[in-house]
Formats: structure tokens, C-alpha cells, sequence
């Protein structure tokens, strides 16, 4: 009997971690339910070109996800999973593009253990079970960076690859907003200053690529301005560039503020960053992995104001670089039945974790979560340690935790069931 590919293999995994149960528990959030309830307004109203939110004009964000939502409603009706279906099929992609991603780097054993890492990360997980356009902002950044990888592999001898680049660019700023393109683009030129090959810059189309980028927000955006007038530019301003700026104050937070939600997004993998330092020589795509995690922080650090989701795009480059470090352990067969062992609890207490945490507003903001997630998050630290052990050579000593770590996850999913 012959195994299915490894891609559809991983494909069935990421279906069976994200969909069962989308629609339970209800909107966690004020956010969700304002997406889903305008995406409805727009499909009753048969208006798709200007967003409403109890009958009042609501620009606050471009309306691709919206649209998506409506159009999941108009199949599976006014739901919780309808409104967030969209953004876990954005999480699949996202892993899927991470595999793929990672398989072209190290080969069919590092793409399948790092589309799983993305998947099973707190933050991989989470967004993937939300109602919010972060996930399919992250998709679009992620695919116009995979495809500008790809093609400065390929010394930009082919159109296609870039052209698809500035196209998803232009799908992340009618997502959420210009730093869809900004992002990518600053991440391009960063990598390449680093290279000292700053002028290989005009081989990626960059004139025909901005426009492609722009166009698909320019006409919805032209269309909203003949219709609403100046009233309406005001506002996407407002809620886009004065966002990042600061000049409208939505959620500010210090510097710093990314560096611990990052790590805990990253959870339970986040003890495992340092096997990707231990590896010797540099590993293929070690330096644009590692701008583009970096530079998404840093980037998004110093806008003043800061929301948990904004960060995400630094999770995928993360997943890749400790899928690959994971499918070049070679301490025996131990090691690789713990690192097995580690995947699938991170996914049961990944799950037990959101499923015993409180409303959606004691997830985003880490400083104050409810009891049930610091009892998740504990675990999923604990279980995160044997993942140092393991890399440290020492499997017999993390074997023991990491089912333990399963178990109490679990238990916890358990009681939170129970009548």
C-alpha cells in the first residue's frame, strides 16, 4: 500500500488541528463580532463597496477579509464558524506555505516538521481560531516572501515568481492596510544592504510590482472616495498611517512591548530557538529567515501603537528556521521519537490552553490572561523545556516531562468540558 505524499499527509494534520470545533466557544472578542456583524450588514445590504457597522459607515480596515466572511456566511450561514473560517483557512495556507518554504530549503522532513511547528504555535493556533484579518495579512506577507526568496534563488530570471510577490502585497494591503507592502519591501531592502547588494533591487520589477501592489486598494479605495467623498480618506488615514505613527493613539505600548509577546506567541517552540543557533556553518536561507524575523520586529516595534496580532509575520521565518533544526537532529532514534512526542503535545495543550482560557480580550493582551491560560501557558513552557533537554543530548530526561506535559494538557481540556 503506497503512503500519500507527505504535503497531503500534512494538509489532512493542519485540517484536523484547525477546523473541528471553529465555532465553539462563541466570538471571544468585541473585534469578532464587529467583523463578522459587518460582513453580514455588507450581504443583507448587497453593498460590498463600503463597510457598515449598525448601520454606520465603518472604514476602519480594507474590505478583503470582510468580503471573505460574507461570502462564508452566504455558504454556512450567520455563524461563529462562518466568520472564522476565512482566517483558518488562512492559518492552513500559511503553514502549507511554510512547508513548502522549508522543504525547498532542507529538504521533505523540514518542511513537514515546519508547517507543523507554525501550525501548533500558540499564535499559528490561535489566529488560525479567530475571526480577525491578522491571519490573512500574515498569509499575504509570508507568500510575497517566499516568492522573493525564491526568486532571488533564481537571480530574478523570471517574472512569474515576482510578479506573484507584489501581487500578494497588494492582497495584504487590501487585507489590513499599506504595511502589507511596506513590510515585505523593507524586508527586501534590509536583506539585500546586508548583502551589499542593494542594486539588485531594480531587477525586482519594483515600478510594474508597486503598481500591481497598489491596485487592487486603489480601486476600491477610488471607488469609496467618488461615493463617500473626503470623509472616507480621512478615516482610512486615520485608522492605517495613523495607526503605525502614532498621530491617532489606539494601543500604545512601550519598545519593548513585541519582544515578550513574541516569545509567548512562539510557545511551546520558543525553548527550542536555541538548537537553531547550535547548528554549524549557515544553513541555506539563514540570513533572510533571520531578517525577516527580526526585521518584522523591529519594525513593528517602533510604531508607538502595538496590538499582540501585529507581530505574526515574525512567526513563520521562526517556524522554518526550527523545522529545519529539528530534521537535522541525529542523536538516534530517542531524540526523534521525543521531538514526536513534543509536536503532537503541543498541539493537545495548545488546544487545552485556549479552550479553558477566558473571553478573547485575556488572550491578546498577555499582561492580564485569565487563570486558565497561565495554567496553559505553564504547561506549554514546562513541555517547551524538554524540548531543550532533548536538543542537550538528553531524550531519556525529556521524555518524562513531555507526556506528563500531554497528560495535564489533557486533564485541563477535560474538566473544561465537564458539566
Amino acid at each position: 500500500m503506497r503512503r500519500p505524499p507527505p504535503s497531503l499527509l500534512l494538509l489532512a494534520l493542519l485540517l484536523l488541528l484547525t477546523l473541528p470545533g471553529l465555532g465553539s466557544p462563541g466570538f471571544w472578542a468585541k473585534d469578532e463580532a464587529r467583523y463578522a456583524q459587518s460582513a453580514r450588514e455588507m450581504r443583507r445590504s448587497g453593498d460590498y463597496l463600503v463597510l457598515t457597522l449598525g448601520g454606520e459607515i465603518r472604514l476602519k480596515k480594507p474590505p478583503l477579509f470582510y468580503w471573505l466572511v460574507a461570502g462564508s456566511q452566504a455558504v454556512l450561514g450567520e455563524t461563529e464558524t462562518a466568520a472564522r473560517l476565512p482566517g483558518a483557512l488562512a492559518g492552513v495556507a500559511t503553514a502549507l506555505l511554510v512547508a513548502w518554504f522549508a522543504g525547498g530549503l532542507a529538504g521533505r522532513r523540514a518542511g513537514l516538521l515546519a508547517g507543523l511547528v507554525y501550525a501548533t504555535s500558540v499564535f499559528g493556533f490561535g489566529m488560525a481560531r479567530l475571526a480577525h484579518p491578522d491571519g490573512l495579512l500574515n498569509l499575504w506577507v509570508t507568500a510575497a516572501m517566499v516568492l522573493l526568496h525564491r526568486s532571488r534563488r533564481e537571480d530574478y530570471t523570471r517574472k512569474a515568481p515576482l510578479l506573484l510577490a507584489w501581487l500578494a502585497m497588494g492582497l495584504g494591503f487590501l487585507s489590513k492596510g499599506p504595511h502589507g507592502v511596506i513590510l515585505p519591501v523593507l524586508l527586501l531592502l534590509a536583506y539585500l544592504l546586508v548583502e551589499r547588494d542593494l542594486r539588485a533591487f531594480r531587477k525586482t520589477l519594483p515600478l510594474r510590482g508597486l503598481l500591481l501592489a497598489l491596485a487592487p486598494f486603489l480601486l476600491w479605495g477610488g471607488a469609496v472616495l467618488l461615493r463617500e467623498g473626503r470623509t472616507a480618506v480621512d478615516t482610512l488615514y486615520r485608522e492605517t498611517v495613523g495607526r503605525f505613527s502614532g498621530s491617532e493613539s489606539f494601543h500604545p505600548e512601550p519598545a519593548w512591548f513585541f519582544v515578550p509577546v513574541l516569545l509567548g506567541g512562539f510557545l511551546p517552540w520558543t525553548l527550542w530557538l536555541p538548537a537553531v543557533f547550535r547548528r554549524r556553518g549557515r544553513p541555506a536561507g539563514g540570513l533572510w529567515l533571520a531578517v525577516w524575523a527580526a526585521g518584522t520586529l523591529v519594525f513593528f516595534s517602533i510604531g508607538r501603537n502595538k496590538a499582540t496580532g501585529y507581530v505574526l509575520p515574525a512567526v513563520p521565518p521562526l517556524a522554518v528556521a526550527v523545522g529545519i533544526a529539528l530534521a537535522d537532529l541525529r542523536r538516534g532514534r530517542a531524540l526523534r521519537v521525543v521531538a514526536v512526542l513534543h509536536l503532537a503535545a503541543a498541539g493537545v495543550l495548545a488546544g487545552a490552553a485556549l479552550a479553558g482560557a477566558g473571553p478573547a480580550k485575556d488572550l491578546p493582551r498577555l499582561p492580564h490572561p485569565g487563570p486558565a491560560w497561565w495554567t496553559g501557558g505553564l504547561l506549554l513552557l514546562t513541555l517547551a523545556g524538554t524540548g531543550m533537554l532533548a536538543a542537550a543530548g538528553r531524550p531519556r530526561a525529556a521524555a518524562a516531562p513531555t507526556q506528563a506535559g500531554a497528560a495535564a494538557g489533557l486533564l485541563c481540556g477535560a474538566r473544561r468540558r465537564a458539566p
